[in-house]
This record gives C-alpha cells, structure tokens and sequence, in this order.
C-alpha cells in the first residue's frame, strides 16, 4: 500500500521489519499509527476500472490458451497454474511500465538514461519527443505532494507549474489489437486521477482550468496522449471516493479545511 507523509509529502511505501532486517510493504496500520495520508492510487482502487479488468480477463484467457495441459492433471491443478501464468505476465509487463516510467523521469531530472536498456532508453526518448513536439518541455518529474484539505497524497509523474500542466504517463504492451485497431487506452478513472492531482497541486478549490494529459506509451515506442475537459464535478467523484476508502478501511486520517 502507498501512502504519504502528511507533514512532509515523503512516500512511505515501506517501514522497516521489527523481527528482522530489511523493509517491508506499509500497511494500513502504519498508516494509522503515524497519520500518513492513502495515495490517489490507493484510494482508486475502490472504483471499477474496466480496462485493467479487460487487461485481466484477456491474459487469463490467454494463458488458458497457450499452456499446455499435462497429462492426468486434475482441473484445479491446471486452473492454478493458468492464474499463475496470467499473472506472471502481468508482474513483467508491471516490471517495463515501471522502468519506462523511471527513464522518463531520469530525462526530466537530470540524472540521464544510460543505464536503461535500449528498448526502454528508446521509449523514454520519443516521449520526451513527443512532449517537445507538443510544445512542453520543462517538468518536474515524480513529484510528490499532498492535500491536508481533504487528507490525500500521491506523486505525480510530469508537472510544469508555470504552464499549469499535469501530466500522467500510462504504458501498454501495444497500441493495437489483434484485429490491427486501435485499442481504447483513455478511461474515466484516468480523469479522475488527474482532477484529483490537479486539485492538490494546484489548489483549486472550485475550477479546474489547469491542462491535464495523459501519455500513452507502448513497449515499441508508440506514443499518443489525451487531454481532459476537467470540470468540478471530476473532483466530486473522487472526493466521494475518498469517503468509500475511507469508510471501508475504517481510516480517517486528520485532515484541515484551514
């Protein structure tokens, strides 16, 4: 679980062992014990979000297609290991999103992309195109920040406060299906995501006339983005989003409307 200091903004993804040496993942009880704020991410994980359930269904099915079944393998057996197949692939394909992610931010802060594999330098770079092109080139990339108003935190991938703009990076394994279309990469929680950054970073308690972009990269270096028509009623539904995490995980951390 992500959360963040609600003093100081630092992530607290992990705490260290009491039993042993070495960390371990934060939980919520961490979370109640020092005050620290749930992430967007975390909180958003109450909602429905089709596409990763898409994402899901199609790997097991996949799986299930691909591996072949050993013989006298009872049907429990051969359902466990295509879960284990499906989400094997979906940890790796987790692993690349996650680096391309770094090497992005690795542009934007200076510390270079050298060390990425060329697969992942290549995709870094054409985003990095790609933005230019767009005319925006100054970022502060992974930026962490929280919302004491409401009792929230999180970090955001690309931000240009002087332009206003907030930026999320999304990766895919393609950009097409198996049909050679388009696949459908923009979806509401996205938007949410984004009101929900913009709203924070930029304080705006009854508009939202900031820029919000999504970029989606797939691992052969194919960028495309989409941008928001933010309204408050986006706030709204993560703000009641927040109360059902709340509400199911039993945690109000303290938050100030001063």
């Amino acid at each position: 679980m992500h959360f963040y200091d609600a003093k100081t903004a630092a992530p607290r993804y992990e705490v260290p062992c009491s039993t042993k040496e070495g960390m371990r993942p934060a939980r919520i009880s961490d979370a109640r014990k020092h005050g620290w704020y749930p992430s967007v991410t975390e909180i958003m994980n109450v909602l429905a979000k089709p596409g990763l359930e898409q994402y899901k269904i199609n790997q097991a099915i996949l799986a299930a297609l691909t591996l072949p079944r050993i013989e006298g393998e009872p049907d429990d057996d051969l359902l466990k290991r295509i879960k284990h197949d499906a989400k094997e692939h979906a940890k790796q394909a987790a692993l690349k999103g996650e680096e391309i992610h770094d090497a992005v931010a690795a542009i934007y802060d200076g510390r270079g992309i050298y060390h990425f594999d060329a697969t992942v330098r290549d995709c870094a770079e054409k985003v990095r195109n790609y933005l230019d092109a767009m005319g925006l080139h100054s970022f502060t990339a992974e930026l962490p920040f929280v919302d004491p108003r409401y009792g929230y935190g999180g970090r955001v991938d690309l931000v240009d406060r002087e332009k206003q703009v907030i930026l999320d990076l999304k990766t895919t394994e393609k950009h097409l299906d198996r049909d050679s279309k388009e696949k459908k990469l923009n979806w509401p929680e996205h938007k949410t995501q984004l009101a929900a950054y913009g709203h924070a970073i930029f304080g705006r308690e009854f508009d939202c006339d900031f820029r919000a972009i999504n970029i989606y990269v797939d691992y052969s270096g194919h960028v495309t983005h989409h941008e928001w028509e933010l309204n408050y009623s986006d706030f709204i539904l993560f703000e009641n989003t927040l109360l059902i995490w709340k509400i199911k995980k039993n945690y109000y951390p303290e938050a100030s409307n001063g």
